[in-house]
């Protein structure tokens, strides 16, 4: 027979948030990281810029993000990304730090033109969604020796 302190013990991890996370209906998967590319900020001198994208791969309404073709996309735009992210920082000469908004958006908009070219590579529709966001996007200091 089962003591009280097993039952209490098996219940709680029965409804534990931590038991569920392989039942989800989605799943978001980071895209391997991200990218530091050098950046000039006037008057502050030479920073390192971080910028991170993660993709939805598996949105909650399946039916039609469930093909090889759809997960064939986003696996090459969680790569791709990174080299256009890299360039929009490389083509930016010394800009003021209220500027890096303006950046972050040229990133997101250089993203949504690779995102819609690349949807007629893979034979997906136009009208199929692709979730992503710059969940990651700041200065780094650059250590002096």
């Amino acid at each position: 027979m089962i003591n009280i302190r097993h039952f209490i013990f098996i219940l709680t991890i029965i409804l534990s948030p931590l038991s569920h996370a392989g039942l989800s209906s989605y799943s978001n998967s980071p895209s391997n990281g991200g990218v530091v590319a050098p950046i000039l900020i006037d008057e502050q001198g030479m920073y390192n810029l971080a910028i991170s994208v993660e993709f939805m791969r598996e949105p909650f309404d399946r039916g039609q993000y469930d093909s090889d073709e759809y997960r064939s996309l986003i696996s090459r735009l969680s790569t791709q990304w990174k080299g256009i992210a890299v360039q929009k920082v490389l083509d930016s000469t010394s800009i003021p730090l209220s500027s890096l908004t303006q950046l972050k958006r040229s990133v997101e908009t250089a993203i949504d033109e690779l995102i819609k070219s690349s949807k007629a590579k893979y034979g997906i529709k136009k009208s199929i969604e692709v979730v992503y966001a710059v969940n990651g996007f700041y200065l780094l200091a650059i250590e002096k020796d």
